[in-house]
């Protein structure tokens, strides 16, 4: 049997469970995309401000650990 080139990633397949999570969070976020843009767009802005601010964040705390 081959190894796995990726250990501690899932194989191909999987159970009726996963599969059914993944399409009703899929069909959630498209019934809001679809029912509400603007607030799904401010979500989405919201969502990126606070990603993008982490990234700063990190990047002022490995810079005052380097010097």
């Amino acid at each position: 049997m081959a190894k796995n080139a990726f250990p501690m990633m899932p194989k191909a397949g999987g159970g009726v469970m996963p599969k059914l999570i993944g399409f009703l969070v899929l069909f959630a976020i498209c019934s809001m995309i679809i029912k509400q843009p603007v607030e799904s767009a401010q979500v989405i802005g919201d969502l990126w401000a606070k990603f993008t601010g982490a990234g700063d964040a990190l990047a002022t705390f490995l810079q005052a650990i380097g010097g």
